[in-house]
């Protein structure tokens, strides 16, 4: 009797041990944290021709800080650069991050880029439009 007694004082003790705690941690991120993990960082760099995702179009027009127009996205498919007088077709593809979608490019004449439309930095519903010129990025509110 005393070995069963023995053998379940030991057994009560260590099963507290082994068994696992019914708490368990999380880690709590910044925004930049979650901004960058959500990115391009995980996503393989797709280009206008190697994407194969869901592909939307939006039809908003956008402009420079003195009210000129700049960029045009329309719902057929095509981009106009006022600037330059350059044509394009363009897509919105994935969700970089939250309310903000990257946007491929090819113009033209051949050359291909890419932007992107954020929906959070505005209260109004329009996106601000980021788009990728050479190693810089330059952003251009909607009309």
């Amino acid at each position: 009797m005393k070995k069963y007694l023995l053998l379940i004082c030991v057994l009560a003790v260590s099963y507290p041990v082994f068994s696992q705690s019914a708490y368990t941690q999380f880690k709590i991120q910044s925004r930049e944290d979650y901004e960058y993990e959500k990115s391009q960082r995980y996503v393989q760099r797709d280009t206008y021709s190697t994407y194969t995702g869901r592909k939307q179009w939006v039809s908003c027009e956008f402009r420079y800080s003195n009210g000129e127009k700049s960029y045009g996205l329309y719902s057929n498919g095509r981009i106009y650069d006022f600037s330059d007088g350059l044509y394009g077709h363009y897509f919105v593809g994935e969700e970089m991050y939250y309310k903000c979608y990257k946007v491929y490019i090819r113009w033209d004449h051949g050359g291909e880029t890419t932007g992107s439309l954020n929906y959070k930095e505005r209260s109004d519903g329009k996106p601000v439009f980021r788009i990728k010129i050479g190693g810089s990025t330059k952003g251009y509110n909607p009309l």
